[in-house]
């Protein structure tokens, strides 16, 4: 009997990390997206003139770092030029 509830007990683990990563999966790739629009609109909302040098930094890293996990196809462009 406790090696049959062991194993229920593994199994009920083994779903409930299944079902957490496909969680975080979902969570990771909406925060992927949400951070390319945000980039997109502030860079098309932006002027450039009005930009402080972290603001345009901080956009260059973004892009660079959602092409980087492979959101975007290239750095530095807007995600609706790629898609």
């Amino acid at each position: 009997m406790t090696d049959q509830t062991d194993r229920l007990i593994e199994e009920v683990q083994s779903s409930n990390k299944a079902i957490e990563h496909e969680n975080i999966k979902k969570q990771n790739h909406k925060l992927k997206r949400l951070l390319a629009e945000m980039c997109m609109h502030a860079d098309e909302d932006t002027p450039s003139e009005h930009r402080t040098r972290h603001f345009t930094d901080t956009m260059t890293t973004s892009y660079d770092y959602l092409h980087e996990i492979g959101h975007l196809k290239e750095p530095n462009k807007k995600q609706e030029e790629q898609c």
